[in-house]
């Protein structure tokens, strides 16, 4: 548990989130983006995050980020993600 890596951080989200513990999850997934202000399953589910918390034009903004972020070979998968969040529903990426 590296306080220095994404991943850790993103795991204590996914914690929290499963709690329903909605903003510390927000909290947590805001500090793996300090670590990785580019990983796309981060940007995606602060996304989520913010939608379900009704700050819906934040949610949106970082939707965009995560659509400049896909992982190459992992367009086809991120565009149905984002798609699907867009119509209402609300990706968690592990």
């Amino acid at each position: 548990e590296d306080p220095h890596a994404w991943w850790a951080w993103h795991c204590r989200a996914m914690k929290r989130w499963d709690t329903q513990s909605y903003r510390e999850a927000l909290i947590l997934w805001v500090m793996a983006k300090i670590i990785s202000p580019n990983e796309f399953k981060i940007l995606i589910n602060i996304s989520t995050c913010l939608k379900l918390l009704n700050n819906h034009k934040e949610a949106e903004e970082y939707l965009v980020l995560a659509e400049q972020n896909i992982v190459p070979g992992q367009e086809k998968e991120a565009a149905i993600f984002i798609s699907e969040a867009r119509k209402g529903k609300l990706p968690i990426l592990l």
